[in-house]
């Protein structure tokens, strides 16, 4: 898994501030939606998840796991940590982020559907 993150990370590292201004724009979008037409923003609730948690979790992605930039691998404060500090705290974010797109995906449109 930490393999797969390090190559996505690494084929879209230079599309990062690509996915932060995405999910600046579903924000911006929302905002817009909410003021402008309300009974629109049922609908587009469904869609914000999903998302969101595309783009905001690729630009995690390309932060943190980037084996020459990221966050996770050339940080000082990880560098200075023992080897077993470092694998697990990539580890938890590597968790961290199945479940952001779980929920972002899966659990978020199904929620929105029932409300």
């Amino acid at each position: 898994m930490l393999q797969r993150l390090t190559r996505t990370a690494s084929r879209h590292h230079s599309y990062r501030w690509w996915y932060v201004a995405a999910s600046a724009c579903v924000f911006l979008v929302v905002a817009a939606i909410l003021t402008g037409i309300p009974r629109a923003f049922r609908v587009a609730i469904i869609f914000v998840g999903p998302a969101l948690a595309m783009s905001w979790g690729m630009a995690l992605i390309c932060f943190w796991f980037e084996p020459a930039r990221g966050g996770l691998y050339g940080s000082m404060v990880v560098k200075h940590l023992p080897r077993m500090g470092q694998i697990s705290l990539r580890w938890i974010a590597a968790i961290f982020l199945a479940l952001w797109f779980a929920f972002g995906l899966v659990v978020w449109p199904i929620f929105a559907l029932l409300i």
